[in-house]
């Protein structure tokens, strides 16, 4: 039997199918490919969609206010597979709609619903500088 293999700058891999007989190896593959091709922005983007897809403005508002560290980029690939149509095992749903739950409640207790679109702070360029320079040099930090 062939083995599937996904080439550097290939094309993005296919939604994993939950009761396939290649379902674990195809979304080991998928989540590889994406770490290789994809970046953090990347996660986000794709769970943005995924969130604009099955919640509120007023969630996706509050979404579009979360710094970058919370996005964790496994999630990102797991709501791009998902929005592409694939299907999760139990297991993996499980923790995909964990993460999101914790993702998308405050901690300081706000009611998502109660925000108003109007009322999301847009970020300067300084702030969005500050957080870039911060990423890189966390990045930098974990490689040497």
């Amino acid at each position: 039997m062939k083995t599937k293999t996904f080439e550097p700058n290939g094309q993005e891999p296919k939604p994993c199918v939950y009761g396939s007989k290649t379902y674990e190896s195809d979304i080991g593959r998928s989540y590889n490919w994406y770490n290789q091709e994809r970046e953090r922005k990347d996660a986000r983007d794709y769970l943005k969609a995924y969130i604009k897809a099955n919640y509120s403005k007023n969630i996706l508002g509050y979404f579009n206010t979360l710094p970058d560290y919370r996005i964790n980029m496994t999630y990102g690939w797991v709501a791009r597979l998902l929005t592409l149509g694939g299907s999760l095992s139990p297991k993996h749903d499980t923790l995909f709609k964990e993460f999101m739950t914790e993702l998308l409640t405050p901690s300081d207790g706000v009611v998502i619903e109660d925000i108003e679109e109007t009322s999301i702070p847009k970020k300067s360029v300084r702030e969005n500088t500050e957080g870039k320079a911060r990423e890189y040099i966390g990045e930098l930090v974990v490689v040497s």
